[in-house]
């Protein structure tokens, strides 16, 4: 083995590491290094806006994960990097924060706007299923001719009824008691 050549290849390796630090700190220190990020979060914040539906905004709220967790390496990186100028490090670390911030505020929105949401939703659900088991009660006693019949007919109905109070029991607006 020849560790001279070994010696030198470890110091070509390290100068590169070296160059390669220093440039992606000087990249960082640019307004162009962290605009993709903030134009991915302004998409994601309209997209919130516009959301009208629960299952948009969860959508939504992943790829916000997705994006913070691009922070977070981001910012691991930075605290790896040999960055020499103490100015410029406090640069992009006010930048990093700075978009953590934006994205803290667009995830508290996306959050609220999704219980709200939810909300709306399981109430129009509610009253739908509300309306359908009206229905049902009655067709099945429109079609009873006797008590018996009346009484088979209120059965699946009643039954189905049953089932349905206990799938919103997690949901105390409807089932206060449950």
């Amino acid at each position: 083995m020849d560790l001279a050549a070994l010696d030198t290849m470890t110091s070509a390796v390290q100068e590169a590491h070296a160059r390669l630090g220093l440039a992606t700190g000087a990249f960082l220190n640019t307004p162009e290094a962290l605009a993709p990020l903030a134009a991915r979060l302004d998409t994601l914040a309209a997209q919130i806006d516009a959301a009208d539906t629960s299952r948009a905004l969860t959508e939504a709220l992943d790829a916000l994960a997705g994006l913070s967790a691009e922070l977070d390496l981001l910012s691991e990186l930075l605290g790896a990097l040999p960055v020499e100028d103490a100015a410029a490090r406090t640069r992009v670390v006010e930048a990093i924060a700075a978009l953590y911030g934006r994205l803290n505020g667009v995830r508290a929105r996306a959050e609220q706007a999704r219980k709200a949401l939810g909300a709306g939703e399981r109430t129009a659900q509610f009253a739908a299923q509300l309306g359908l088991y009206a229905q049902a009660v009655a067709s099945a006693l429109g079609r009873a001719t006797t008590p018996e019949k009346a009484e088979e007919g209120w059965r699946a109905p009643w039954w189905a009824w049953r089932n349905w109070k206990g799938s919103l029991a997690t949901t105390r607006r409807f089932c206060p008691t449950s």
